[in-house]
């Protein structure tokens, strides 16, 4: 290949690729000075140091947090029409469960409408598509080994159903499955602990900042 012709490949690869990057960088969110609300069972309920608030105090956004121990997603939905009936949309919403409901058997198609009716309703709200975050969790089978969680079939259960988000949910960005976490970043066997609860929140951070 002669000079002249190296250097224009070279120039027309290097514009590629700088376009490419851009196009990307596009679709990423700068959270700076925005507003969260986060809205989910005992996953997002550690309240001051669980990954919603260390996602927050990296990337320097406000956090509204209305999650709660034990609930399923379709108190979630009903919880977050409440509150968006009465108070001003944030700027993002994080949507993050289904263990309680899988854990107790439920249909994972109602699930799965439960959490795109929350999707529906934040975009209703004012709440750009773009914006709204559908949290897969962590490969249950993983974090579940060795305990009580890893009977009856739930971390397959569990499993399943976060591999189905990307495809059962649409208009949100879906966070896919964190593959890093194993049962020694459990204490209970189902909840991450506070060392992993960073961890994670760095990996959430990489997919959607």
């Amino acid at each position: 290949m002669q000079k002249s012709h190296q250097k224009l490949f070279i120039i027309t690869v290097s514009a590629v690729l700088t376009g490419v990057v851009f196009a990307f960088a596009k679709r990423r969110v700068n959270p700076k000075g925005y507003s969260a609300l986060f809205i989910g069972d005992s996953h997002t309920a550690l309240y001051g140091n669980g990954w919603q608030d260390t996602l927050a105090k990296t990337y320097g956004f406000k956090v509204i947090n209305l999650s709660q121990v034990g609930k399923t997603t379709g108190w979630m939905y009903n919880t977050l029409k409440n509150y968006l009936d009465k108070n001003p949309a944030p700027d993002m919403l994080f949507i993050y469960g289904g263990a309680n409901d899988i854990y107790g058997k439920a249909n994972a198609t109602t699930v799965f409408n439960n959490i795109q009716r929350m999707v529906n309703l934040g975009i209703e709200k004012g709440i750009k598509a773009k914006n709204i975050f559908v949290i897969a969790g962590y490969r249950t089978a993983r974090v579940t080994a060795g305990s009580k969680y890893a009977q009856g079939g739930f971390p397959e259960r569990m499993d399943a159903f976060k591999e189905a988000l990307k495809t059962q949910v649409t208009q949100a960005t879906i966070v896919p499955i964190w593959e890093e976490g194993t049962n020694k970043d459990s204490g209970d066997g189902l909840h991450l602990n506070g060392q992993a609860q960073t961890r994670f929140a760095k990996f959430i951070g990489s997919k959607i900042f």
